[in-house]
């Protein structure tokens, strides 16, 4: 404010420029699908034609899924309104997605059908936040739920009342190995180990650490024989999985981590990375509001 009072100078929300990039696993760039303001957690549909993305922009409300057609570059916005959106996933057969809202005051898990013209379909509610739902191959939904009173967060699986994982830490990022077998997911265990990835039979089953150094975001290969996950230092990192059993991590390349999952896997094995780009932003830029107390209520 200056001197005088009558003038606010002020830095706007700043909301940095996201580039969605396809990656191979040596790294290399093979082409980018989207770049626009406020783009996170990237995800290509099954049959690898369409792509979900978040876009959060703080200037103009929550956040909100959309989906671009990838043949076509049409955009359709799929969810709208006051309420945040959060944490999508595609079900296997690419016709509905889950994801958390909070509209009801907690985070809830909700089904979108993308065939038809029908409105979000609650499927788990109740009062604990939830998110990050995942798909089994047989549509069932697995997610975290929070527990403040008791273990932190945990893992259910819809239409059980029990966590299928539970510990006294928490407890995230569940991801369903494609025959239904598996489930891998993200421990939050505090210093100094930090964040690790854990893998467990599905539903229920003794866990065994799969990440050496720290890790989080776990994502399976298509066909189930490798685990990714990002390290604390921004490595995608491979886990070879056979038969129950891991192998020991191995470093890809670095990738850019933004503010939610900063990676997801494709059908054809490569990478999807939400990258910034901070030339196209304007994080140097200032307003400036003459008389802005007239313009209070």
């Amino acid at each position: 404010v200056s001197v005088r009072g009558d003038t606010l100078v002020y830095y706007p929300p700043y909301v940095p420029r996201t580039d969605v990039v396809e990656y191979d696993r040596r790294g290399f760039p093979l082409r980018t699908l989207l770049s626009d303001h406020g783009l996170y957690r990237p995800q290509l549909s099954p049959d690898g034609t369409q792509l979900l993305v978040h876009r959060g922009d703080p200037r103009k409300g929550p956040a909100d899924l959309w989906l671009l057609d990838i043949g076509r570059g049409t955009r359709r916005r799929l969810t709208s309104g006051l309420s945040n959106n959060w944490a999508s996933s595609w079900s296997p057969d690419g016709t509905r997605i889950a994801f958390s809202n909070d509209r009801g005051g907690m985070y809830d898990i909700y089904t979108l059908d993308l065939s038809s013209a029908s409105q979000p379909q609650v499927v788990v509610k109740n009062n604990r936040d939830k998110s990050e739902p995942a798909w089994t191959p047989d549509g069932r939904i697995v997610f975290m739920q929070d527990q403040p009173e008791a273990t932190a967060a945990d893992i259910y699986l819809a239409g059980d009342a029990t966590a299928i994982i539970a510990s006294p830490d928490y407890e995230d990022h569940p991801a369903v190995s494609p025959d239904g077998r598996w489930i891998a997911y993200t421990v939050r265990q505090g210093p100094p180990e930090g964040d690790v990835v854990m893998v467990a039979p599905f539903p229920r089953g003794r866990a065994v650490q799969i990440s050496t150094a720290g890790g989080t975001y776990p994502a399976w290969s298509g066909d189930g024989s490798e685990i990714f996950y990002a390290a604390p230092d921004n490595m995608l990192m491979s886990v070879a999985f056979r038969n129950g059993k891991p192998d020991m991590p191995k470093p890809l390349f670095k990738i850019s981590r933004t503010s939610d999952r900063p990676f997801t896997v494709t059908p054809d094995g490569t990478f999807l990375v939400a990258a910034l780009d901070l030339t196209a932003s304007d994080v140097d830029r200032i307003e400036v509001m003459l008389n802005w107390q007239e313009k209070l209520p």
